[in-house]
């Protein structure tokens, strides 16, 4: 009884596109079955369904944080390479006389 209320709330939240899917998605398993689903397969169905588009969308912005992280890290190194000069390690340096 809990599962439902999720399922109903997150197929609210779907874009129309995820919608079409979804639906596509049961009329292929009605087909495959022979038979019209219960209300338990087409729950368990849309609750993988939705399981399997929150963990492509986690994996996305993850992606995004990965990429931004990246970013700011090479950002401070060349600002830390900016006042950087090189020379000669010591022991190739003249002395100056």
């Amino acid at each position: 009884m809990t599962e439902k209320r999720p399922a109903v709330a997150d197929i609210d939240d779907l874009s129309g596109y995820e919608r079409f899917l979804l639906n596509a998605l049961l009329q292929l398993a009605a087909e495959e079955a022979g038979r019209p689903l219960s209300a338990a397969e087409r729950r368990a169905l849309t609750l993988t369904f939705l399981e399997d588009i929150q963990q492509e969308k986690r994996g996305r912005v993850n992606a995004k944080s990965r990429a931004t992280r990246f970013r700011k890290q090479r950002e401070t190194q060349v600002q830390d390479d900016a006042g950087f000069q090189w020379r000669y390690p010591a022991a190739k340096r003249r002395n100056p006389r």
